[in-house]
């Protein structure tokens, strides 16, 4: 991008390779249904950038370019135009080392800077070359190749250049027919440090990433968003330093780094827009309304805090990535900064990069407060308007204290008390505030009193065009996406990991769904690449629950104890005086409040039950065992619900009885396979033994008596009176069933043995007989 006085700004297309001979090459390159979108939309959107198309010999065709590849550059810088090659000439001759100064930014769109690793490009892009055309191969094919002449001469001598520039990378992310990608991520990325190249993922294939049809395709969009910022960056730049010129401040024409000078705006986010995201119109439309910036000429914003709370893995990442690369287009003006605050040390050094990459002045002082120095340069007027964003705020004591973990030497060092990380959020009209974060009670620290906004999970249809999208899948499989969107309870994360398991092993979602129903949380625990991932975070659905557990663990143990026990229950209502037991009211009540503060659980309209997520049940099993401690609160939970249990009349207290059952059945199957039976065990298949019994399911109320009444002979005997209620328990419920002899059978039994042992007029005897006569009326 050039700077004439004609124009504030001039842009120059630069097309790529000419396989199949097309006529008019440099205007097919970027059209598509008849639109040339350098001149058909984009000069609306600059009206003061001349745009020009440069056509060049690559014809591949008749053996090689006749000007070869160097050449090719002198031709374009002759026309006063530039390339990447092209920018590397200006050093080598000083005829056109102006040209070279006037460059600001450069765009690169699927351009292969270090050949790729898609099975040596060079020699898949000479085969297509070939397969168009039938011609051998040539030195222009040749230069693509990886390591080759052209390509030592890219990296090696292109590279110290770099730093002059802003670069826009922007990324194929769908296959090309059966090829795949064609210029693969890495070798489409050039991997700047810190804000001076910005990746885009298009939603394109390598053949129609510069094409657009419409003003209203996603990739357009993103494009010329990208492009517009960048020129109006420019522009500025150039008129700062024609100011500074003016007074004197500087001798020659040369403008100073965007992305690390001083002046803004400046975007310092760690990832690339997520080119899988779907849906999230509404809690998206809700950050939209309440972190809106003032109109031009004005700093203040609609809200300056937002806080986006969840359980870990619904995507409160995505939708704050969704939001800045938004802001980024509508508003180029305002500046974005993405600080991790999953730890202090993270907080300290996105700071700092924030104090480098800006020039905030002191800031290459060793003894230099960074947090401070951030925090006020932010505040002030030359910051400009900006968006923070702290991300995985979830330890609420990091904003409660902290300990730093480098020595400062300021008047906040000497004070008794640690500073809170929370101080060096900053507030002001021209800032905003974006937090992400599992934990309820940390987003109220960082929000200040004002309300949270809690992410929900997708619905049915976003998490099937999640998948969708993800796998490239264009049709068919709608079903099956449907029963992975329900099954995986339409958890974002866990959609983007299931989808990203399929990608890898060219699995369809049918077969996934098998191996799901088989090993879920084998599935759930394989760490993935995806866009907006922070790597040094469990990116796995199991690890990012764990990791969540842990944090509990240490700060609040009973509410570890509690999850724990919870999910050897069912799932859903789970009765607040279960949970309590002999416990104190006021602990257990803070304990419950971590939990639904995380998202672990949910407590229902009249606050007395509790629900947990399938999936978050199933991971929190699996932690206890991990911590050799799943029988521990199995043995606790069977306890409880046995204590629950016995008390109430299985005839006459049906809500009670009803209200555990669920509960009884749960902690009855995950305890079955233990091979010494606990106390609680036996009294309490008998007490929902004989309440099934009364409600119809015969077979499995006959199931817990016969399992009570063998568990009581094995430990106490035959002649035990625990064993012979069971007895007289399991002849009711052969009553209900109409199983007349089989009680008559048992009954005679137990009336013999009590004779014998209590005597004939003891009550437990005649009772018995009671129970004897009853069934021969029968």
């Amino acid at each position: 991008m050039a700077l004439m006085q004609a124009y504030k700004s001039l842009i120059v297309a630069v097309h790529g390779l000419n396989p199949t001979s097309t006529e008019h090459h440099a205007e097919a390159t970027w059209t598509a249904n008849g639109r040339l979108w350098l001149r058909d939309f984009l000069p609306a959107q600059l009206p003061q950038a001349r745009i020009l198309l440069f056509g060049y010999n690559a014809n591949v065709a008749f053996e090689s370019s006749v000007a070869g590849v160097r050449g090719q550059a002198e031709n374009l810088l002759n026309r006063l135009d530039l390339a990447r090659s092209a920018l590397h000439t200006t050093k080598l001759n000083p005829q056109y080392e102006p040209i070279g100064r006037a460059t600001y930014g450069i765009a690169f769109f699927a351009t292969p800077h270090q050949g790729g690793n898609f099975a040596g490009l060079g020699d898949i892009a000479a085969t297509i070359a070939r397969s168009f055309v039938r011609s051998p191969k040539n030195s222009f094919m040749e230069a693509l190749q990886k390591d080759t002449l052209f390509g030592d001469e890219l990296v090696q001598n292109f590279r110290h250049l770099l730093e002059d520039f802003r670069i826009l990378s922007f990324r194929e992310s769908l296959p090309f027919k059966k090829l795949g990608l064609i210029v693969d991520s890495k070798s489409a990325t050039l991997g700047l440090a810190g804000a001076r190249e910005t990746v885009i993922d298009l939603d394109a294939d390598h053949a129609n990433a510069c094409k657009f049809a419409s003003t209203d395709d996603d990739a357009y969009v993103q494009v010329a968003g990208n492009l517009c910022r960048l020129v109006g960056s420019a522009v500025r730049e150039a008129a700062n330093l024609e100011r500074l010129e003016n007074l004197g401040a500087v001798a020659a024409p040369t403008l100073p780094s965007p992305a690390t000078g001083p002046e803004g705006p400046h975007f310092l986010v760690p990832y690339t827009e997520n080119p899988s995201f779907v849906g999230r119109h509404e809690i998206l439309a809700k950050v939209k309304e309440r972190l809106r910036p003032g109109p031009d000429g004005q700093a203040d914003w609609s809200q300056s805090r937002v806080a986006l709370c969840g359980l870990g893995g619904v995507g409160k990442t995505q939708i704050a990535l969704q939001y800045a690369y938004w802001l980024r287009r509508e508003h180029p003006e305002c500046s974005v900064f993405w600080i991790h605050a999953s730890s202090v040390g993270r907080f300290q050094k996105a700071f700092k990069q924030v104090a480098q990459d800006c020039r905030i002045p002191g800031a290459q002082n060793p003894e230099a407060d960074l947090l401070v120095l951030v925090r006020d340069w932010l505040k002030g007027p030359s910051s400009g308007k900006w968006l923070m964003i702290i991300d995985n705020a979830d330890d609420g004591d990091l904003f409660e204290s902290c300990q730093r973990e480098w020595p400062v030497v300021t008047p906040l060092s000497s004070q008794a008390d640690s500073p809170r990380l929370g101080e060096f959020v900053p507030d002001c009209s021209h800032g905003a505030i974006l937090v992400t974060t599992r934990n309820k009670q940390a987003g109220d620290l960082l929000m200040k009193g004002r309300e949270l906004s809690e992410v929900q999970r997708m619905s049915e249809s976003e998490s099937a065009d999640l998948v969708r999208r993800s796998l490239q899948l264009r049709d068919g499989d709608t079903e099956d996406l449907d029963r992975l969107a329900k099954s995986l309870e339409c958890l974002p994360l866990a959609l983007a990991q299931s989808a990203a398991y399929m990608r890898w092993n060219s699995m369809r979602p049918g077969r996934y769904l098998e191996l799901l129903e088989k090993k879920p949380l084998g599935l759930l625990s394989h760490s993935f690449e995806d866009s907006g991932r922070d790597l040094e975070m469990p990116n796995a659905v199991v690890s990012t629950w764990i990791l969540s557990f842990e944090q509990i663990a240490e700060k609040k143990p009973l509410a570890a104890k509690l999850l724990q026990l919870m999910a050897c229950l069912d799932r859903q209502a789970i009765p607040m005086s279960l949970i309590r037991g002999q416990l104190d009211e006021d602990e257990v009540e803070r304990a419950l409040g971590i939990l639904k503060a995380f998202s672990l659980i949910t407590e229902d309209e009249s606050g007395d039950a509790y629900s947990l997520h399938r999936l978050v049940q199933m991971v929190t099993r699996q932690w206890s065992i991990s911590r050799d401690a799943m029988d521990t609160f199995a043995e606790e939970a069977l306890d409880l619900v046995a204590c629950a249990f016995l008390p109430s009349d299985a005839f006459e207290d049906w809500d009670q009885c009803s209200t555990l059952l669920p509960h009884a059945r749960a902690i009855l199957s995950i305890t079955a396979d233990k091979t010494s039976a606990s106390p609680a065990r036996a009294p309490l298949l008998c007490a929902a033994g004989l309440h099934l019994s009364t409600q119809g399911p015969y077979q499995e109320a006959k199931s817990m008596l016969q399992e009570a009444y063998a568990i009581r002979l094995r430990l106490k005997g035959p002649d035990h009176q625990d064993t012979l209620s069971s007895m007289i328990d399991l002849g009711l419920v052969y009553i209900f069933g109409h199983c007349y002899d089989e009680a008559f059978e048992l009954v005679t039994e137990v009336v013999a043995t009590q004779q014998s042992v209590l005597g004939p007029n003891h009550p437990r005897t005649l009772s018995s007989m009671h129970y004897l006569a009853m069934i021969y009326d029968c």
